[in-house]
């Protein structure tokens, strides 16, 4: 029986939990539950929170990478993309600071790569975007969550549990 692990947001905490538990070597079943539309964005970098000229307070060199690291994300991506973002290719660098909306851009980005890395090591992966966690509830043989959908109806959930929930 494979061990069920539930992370609780999609924002850059989940991202990371979700990435040290990508390992070949137990294959898991990871649900990621995502209250926004967008998982792997997270609130503080998607466009409905943010202005497109507010800046991440951390340099990119101070953000862990997921599969690649910010910079070299996006040396990948055209002159379109990044002009959207008011950055031009010569000023990329491992110092600079980015808008936050580019992070999002980012971290969804490496999100779904992580994905395709956690099929390739066999581990059964399911995404609930819309998907609220609303309680909790620890019982002995189970951890119960209660789940509000975007549409607002509610489903319990229960599953014996060997790994703590992650949020």
């Amino acid at each position: 029986m494979r061990s069920r692990i539930a992370i609780i947001g999609t924002g850059p905490t989940g991202l990371y939990t979700f990435k040290h538990l990508l390992s070949p070597t137990t294959p898991l079943s990871i649900t990621l539950y995502e209250a926004e539309g967008e998982p792997g964005k997270g609130t503080p970098y998607h466009p409905d929170m943010n202005d497109p000229a507010m800046l991440s307070n951390i340099p990119s060199i101070e953000l862990p990478a997921f599969t690649e690291t910010l910079v070299d994300w996006l040396r990948r991506q055209d002159d379109d993309a990044l002009m959207r973002h008011g950055i031009r290719r010569e000023t990329i660098g491992e110092r600079e600071f980015y808008p936050r909306l580019v992070l999002g851009d980012y971290m969804q980005a490496q999100f779904e790569r992580m994905l395709t890395i956690a099929a390739d090591h066999g581990h059964e992966i399911y995404v609930r975007a819309r998907h609220k966690v609303v309680d909790i509830e620890i019982q002995p043989e189970a951890i119960r969550l209660r789940v509000a959908h975007s549409e607002g109806e509610e489903c319990p959930t229960s599953a014996p549990m060997r790994q703590t929930w992650l949020s």
